[in-house]
């Protein structure tokens, strides 16, 4: 059996394995970085994902988009009315921020020594959106255009909506990923609140989630707490992913807790990802104490093994293989 099936079987429910892989980005500025503007950052990902996977050897994989973090449609930052709108065009699948990202699953996957379950990190339309606006009043400015206009805005996360479903459907068809890793956040500004994003953010994001789900039965929702943001975890209850990430040390809600807020999901986590927790700083000792204690709290079934979110670059892999020595004794 390849250890990709295996994993299927861990999330249907077949074995009561513990799955454990961790992730972290191989540029600097990853959200900066842009493919179209500079080549060379797709070998260099494909360099640190090989180099990682080598040492490392996960039970399962995400696969990271760094250096197509920037949407190229930039003009939807210059919408100002529905006229606008309908002037842009979805992007093509041969366009290179779809075509080339499908070469990168493909190159990162050949990099592999063997067949492991693949989850391609795609970021929700408002996501995209944000990260095409000055990092340090992203949230703000989103912020201030929903309470502008929110039935534009909300149009304009469906336009880009469209072409991230075509990006899901090429990385999975014929990127062979098997599935996404799919970060959805809620808007770090309190003028927008949970009734906000049900009307104007979600339906964008489940529209990416249905086209995920005519592709592959198996994708990870990573609701992002990224540098301690904070999100009502009520609204993505009922998304249709089978697998849950969520930060447990910015929520402070564990991973027991979750599997009674998502009943019949998979949870995955339980490590701090940040340069403070325990992964980070602990002793060899602490890591494998920390990593029994979780599994015994929490339960086998319906567990996966993995972080809030991406480690620090500079985290000493060793760390990792801590955890993977802790759960071999289990």
């Amino acid at each position: 059996m390849s250890k990709k099936q295996w994993f299927i079987d861990k999330v249907n429910g077949k074995n009561n394995e513990l799955p454990v892989s961790f992730w972290l980005h191989f540029l600097d500025s990853e959200d900066q970085q842009n493919y179209l503007e500079n080549p060379n950052v797709f070998e260099e990902n494909l360099k640190g994902h090989r180099k990682y996977v080598e040492a490392i050897k996960p039970d399962y994989i995400k696969l990271m988009s760094d250096g197509f973090f920037q949407y190229p449609t930039r003009e939807v930052l210059s919408v100002r009315s529905f006229a606008d709108l309908d002037k842009l065009s979805p992007l093509s699948a041969d366009h290179p921020w779809i075509s080339q990202q499908v070469s990168l699953v493909q190159a990162q996957l050949q990099a592999l020594p063997e067949e492991i379950a693949s989850f391609y990190n795609i970021f929700s339309p408002a996501s995209y959106y944000k990260f095409l606006l000055p990092e340090a009043t992203r949230n703000e400015v989103l912020a201030s255009k929903i309470v502008e206009n929110p039935d534009l805005i909300q149009a304009v996360l469906n336009f880009i909506a469209t072409d991230i479903q075509t990006l899901v459907r090429e990385v999975v068809n014929e990127g062979k990923a098997t599935g996404i890793y799919f970060s959805v956040q809620n808007v770090q500004d309190k003028r927008i609140t949970s009734k906000d994003y049900e009307k104007i953010i979600r339906p964008s994001e489940l529209e990416v989630i249905k086209t995920a789900n005519q592709v592959s039965d198996y994708h990870i929702l990573h609701i992002c707490g990224y540098s301690h943001s904070r999100n009502d975890l009520q609204l993505y209850k009922d998304y249709a992913f089978p697998i849950f990430n969520w930060s447990t040390s910015s929520e402070k809600v564990s991973l027991a807790e979750g599997k009674d807020l998502f009943k019949d999901k998979v949870i995955l986590g339980g490590f701090d990802n940040t340069p403070e927790g325990i992964l980070a700083t602990g002793t060899k000792e602490e890591i494998l104490e920390f990593t029994k204690n979780l599994v015994d709290e929490t339960g086998k079934e319906r567990l996966i093994l993995g972080a809030d979110c991406t480690l620090p670059k500079n985290i000493d892999w060793q760390r990792i293989q801590w955890v993977q020595e802790a759960v071999s004794g289990l």
